[in-house]
């Protein structure tokens, strides 16, 4: 089942889905324009869940159906990944993390990396999961082998650099290159990332923005620029 169909991540699951499965009518989609009632009949009949509602609306949506998701696997997309499991309200949810690491209308299919692990799953169903759908996805030993730290915390703190550190260093270098007549090749190819940041859904940036970790990047990177050395490089 997949729950946000229509939205951009919902968009691309759902075609890898139809690619791989033998009968589309396996698969189940309800959006923001189906009823509880429509969701709650779909639910019953589905297995895994893919949960692509935006990230603000990630715990709304499993407190209102949390009841109806006993036997399911949920298979979540956020860009962050404590909130939901932290939460003691969410204890009994089985969740399966999963994060698109690209925008799919925006990157080519060579360049799209993906991964996916789970604190509720061992690494063997982890690994069947992806063996039965189409999306190329992997888990990185620095997950499976997080040690005293949990897989989500391992998780956001990598994308507190990956993503939260980049887009700002994006968006404020590309406010300091000025007139486009004068940007080099590779100060122009900047200013394309920053835009590509800007385009995209202003609620989501500002959330990973806020991912517990940033501050560490951030004083990290800047004893890394003050302390640059041509010869390192």
């Amino acid at each position: 089942m997949v729950v946000g169909y229509k939205g951009e991540i919902g968009r691309f699951i759902l075609a890898g889905l139809l690619e791989h499965l033998p009968k589309a009518n396996d698969i189940h989609c309800t959006d923001v324009s189906n009823s509880d009632a429509e969701v709650i009949e779909r639910l019953e009949r589905a297995h895994y869940v893919f949960l692509c509602v935006p990230l603000q609306e990630t715990e709304a949506w499993l407190r209102r159906f949390r009841s109806h998701l006993s036997g399911k696997t949920v298979v979540e997309q956020c860009s962050v990944k404590a909130f939901l499991y932290e939460n003691p309200e969410f204890d009994d949810v089985d969740l399966l993390s999963m994060h698109l690491l690209f925008r799919p209308s925006g990157t080519p299919v060579g360049e799209r990396r993906g991964i996916v692990f789970s604190m509720r799953h061992s690494a063997e169903e982890v690994a069947r999961f992806r063996d039965e759908i189409s999306i190329t996805l992997a888990t990185p030993m620095s997950l499976l082998e997080s040690g005293a730290e949990a897989a989500y915390l391992v998780h956001d703190r990598i994308m507190a650099r990956q993503q939260a550190l980049i887009h700002r260093v994006l968006l404020v270098l590309s406010g300091s290159l000025g007139d486009p007549a004068l940007r080099t090749f590779v100060g122009e190819r900047v200013c394309d990332l920053a835009e590509r940041v800007r385009s995209g859904d202003p609620s989501l940036y500002r959330l990973i923005q806020q991912n517990r970790f940033l501050p560490d990047e951030i004083a990290e990177f800047e004893a890394r620029l003050r302390s640059f050395t041509i010869d390192d490089f």
